[in-house]
């Protein structure tokens, strides 16, 4: 297996900014965003992501697979960025034979992965099991597109799986990737760079034509401040709110004890909205 990294931005810490290597600053809003499904700004990625790759897919020879970062039922934010690449792909490189896959992980957390150091990260990826259809690789190039690269952990997991495969070419495509020395949990900065509170979601899910994401899950269900995330699910649609449970439902965050009040808060409005509508 041949295996290449692919980054957009290189970034560093410079007098609290985040810079890239050409000295441009790194667009931090932006990234948050996307994190936090913002759909505007995974197209954006995607179609730098797009251009890098062009070149490579009517250059190899092969068929082609494209992924993202392993997931159970709710994707991660990094989906949206490989489901509208093979879009870009397919609609604009029709010779091209391109599929998706999925890589598929059984055991979640309820831990925050972009808060964790470099040891922990290693820990979590050790007692996480990823799985991939090895017949479908076989013999195929894979692109592999996730949003940044900070202790490689995660990659590495990723190809030792892939090591046990017949996997031809493997392509590991990042938004950003943190330069040395930086410590693991800058990450958890970046999330949050925009990401504030509710009303950020919010906002988002009005403008930015909003993807759901294992990560919006995780915040609503950790979110700390009950009132104000009870005004927040008020003011959204019966179906949104049964999008969000099904998909708290779908990778077993509802039968988690550390986010039990929270989902209860979620299950309350639903009853309440579902009574308004008998």
């Amino acid at each position: 297996m041949q295996a290449q990294r692919i980054i957009l931005n290189d970034i560093q810490t410079i007098d609290n900014q985040f810079v890239c290597a050409d000295e441009r600053l790194f667009d931090s809003a932006l990234y948050s965003r996307f994190k936090y499904g913002s759909g505007q700004a995974a197209a954006h990625y995607a179609a730098q992501m797009y251009e890098v790759l062009r070149d490579k897919l009517t250059q190899v020879s092969g068929q082609w697979l494209i992924t993202a970062s392993a997931y159970k039922y709710v994707p991660t934010a990094s989906n949206a960025i490989a489901d509208a690449i093979y879009a870009l792909i397919t609609n604009n490189l029709p010779a091209i034979k391109i599929e998706k896959i999925k890589i598929r992980r059984q055991r979640l957390f309820a831990s925050d992965y972009g808060n964790l150091d470099e040891e922990q990260r290693k820990n979590l990826m050790r007692q996480t099991d990823l799985q991939i259809d090895e017949e479908q690789v076989k013999g195929r190039n894979l692109i592999v597109v996730d949003d940044i690269c900070v202790t490689g952990s995660h990659e590495r997991r990723i190809a030792e799986m892939l090591g046990k495969t017949q996997v031809a070419q493997v392509y590991f495509l990042y938004v950003g990737q943190c330069r040395p020395p930086v410590v693991p949990n800058v990450e958890h900065r970046l999330n949050h760079e925009w990401m504030k509170s509710v009303e950020n979601l919010l906002y988002i899910i009005e403008n930015e034509y909003f993807i759901i994401n294992a990560r919006v899950c995780k915040f609503l269900l950790s979110y700390p401040y009950l009132p104000d995330l009870q005004a927040f699910y008020a003011q959204l649609s019966l179906d949104w709110l049964l999008s969000f449970q099904a998909n708290m439902c779908g990778d077993g965050y509802d039968q988690m004890p550390e986010y039990a009040d929270n989902y209860q808060i979620l299950s309350n409005v639903i009853q309440q909205k579902r009574c308004f509508t008998i």
